[in-house]
């Protein structure tokens, strides 16, 4: 059985009732993605040392201490209208689009935001499996 490709959600057609499946942090200026499966809960921060709590994409090999990224900074979820962004009450906040989010308040998320995590910054991406 050969994989399926996945397509960014904007480019389907006619599918707008079709949740993302995954979740792609592209970081800026580098390029490198960080992905995931868009499960019901994703937690996005950093390890500290091995006693920590553990977030789904931990940002530590990327220098994220170093860039005021919390242990467990922001929650990503799914919800009946789309995707949903919280900051857990991050230090040094969370931004979209340049916007700072208010901690503990979930806000939308569009794929093609920028987001930035402390002073990590990403542009958002959600995929679909080709064919929907």
């Amino acid at each position: 059985m050969t994989p399926r490709a996945a397509l960014p959600i904007h480019e389907r057609k006619g599918h707008d009732d079709v949740m993302p499946t995954m979740l792609g942090l592209t970081l800026v200026p580098s390029g490198h993605i960080v992905s995931t499966e868009l499960i019901e809960d994703i937690t996005i921060g950093r390890k500290i040392h091995s006693t920590s709590a553990l977030a789904h994409i931990d940002l530590t090999p990327f220098g994220a201490q170093d860039k005021g990224v919390s242990r467990l900074h922001v929650r990503i979820s799914l919800h009946p209208g789309g995707v949903a962004i919280q900051d857990l009450g991050s230090t040094n906040g969370t931004f979209i689009n340049e916007y700072r989010l208010l901690r503990f308040t979930r806000v939308n998320l569009q794929h093609g935001d920028a987001l930035e995590i402390g002073q990590m910054k990403f542009k958002v991406s959600f995929l679909a499996p080709a064919g929907v």
